[in-house]
């Protein structure tokens, strides 16, 4: 026989129970003195604890540790005003003012929650030990291979703009290509125009309009290549996530 431990978590949430204090006295020209308190909701923290005995007894689960799961707060209000006047009077002049300001703040911390590890032990035989080792090798397997799935899928994905208009450019240069016109200037040979370039046979030209068309019909058989790549791998992706 021989010993396998189940290792899980499980965390619970239960905020704060706050209890606001405030001054009686309201001016603050005399001082203001509020006080807010926040404290693990009581009621709510019961609970949580009680469901995670009782599944943790239902499970036949140890507990291996607690970690608190801390949450705070904090607050500031400022507020402020002034005015200011002035007059001339028997060409001298006169001013005159007044301002105020206030302001609080205030941050609370307190244990929000807290997070579990559990663990749980049983004794199997040798054929069951193994078959489960074998299970959690191909999950993990499983696991690293969709992570690398979304790598390569994120990195095709990503190339697909740039192939696209690499396609959208051959394109515009084909058409410029498209027909190859004849031009007899006053004085020189005849020039074979095809586009904005210019050759002195026509097979030239020719050829660099088959160029431009050959150069389009791979710009384009690379994008359909990528993008069958990228519908693949969302395809094997898929399959993965299913199993």
């Amino acid at each position: 026989m021989k010993r396998w431990i189940s290792t899980s978590y499980a965390w619970f949430w239960f905020g704060p129970e706050v209890a606001h204090h405030n001054d009686k006295n309201r001016k603050f020209s005399e001082g203001v003195n509020d006080a807010h308190f926040y404290l693990p909701d009581r009621e709510r923290m019961v609970q949580a604890v009680n469901d995670f005995v009782s599944q943790a007894n239902e499970l036949q689960m140890e507990v291996k540790g607690v970690i608190p799961l801390q949450g705070a707060t904090a607050e500031t209000y400022a507020h402020s005003a002034h005015q200011t006047n002035s007059s001339t009077f028997t060409n001298q002049s006169y001013g005159w003012g007044w301002g105020w300001g206030l302001g609080y703040g205030y941050g609370a911390s307190y244990t929000g929650g807290f997070l579990v590890i559990l663990q749980s032990e049983e004794m199997i035989d040798s054929a069951e030990y193994q078959a489960r080792i074998a299970r959690n090798m191909a999950e993990r397997n499983r696991r690293d291979e969709i992570v690398s799935l979304e790598a390569e899928l994120d990195l095709a994905q990503g190339r697909v703009p740039g192939l696209a208009q690499a396609v959208d450019e051959a394109r515009e240069a084909a058409a410029r290509c498209a027909e190859i016109k004849t031009h007899k200037p006053m004085l020189g040979a005849v020039q074979y125009r095809c586009g904005k370039d210019k050759f002195a046979t026509m097979t030239e030209a020719e050829a660099h309009r088959d160029a431009a068309r050959q150069a389009l019909e791979l710009a384009e058989q690379r994008v359909a290549a990528m993008e069958l790549e990228v519908t693949t791998l969302k395809k094997r992706m898929r399959r993965l996530k299913a199993e």
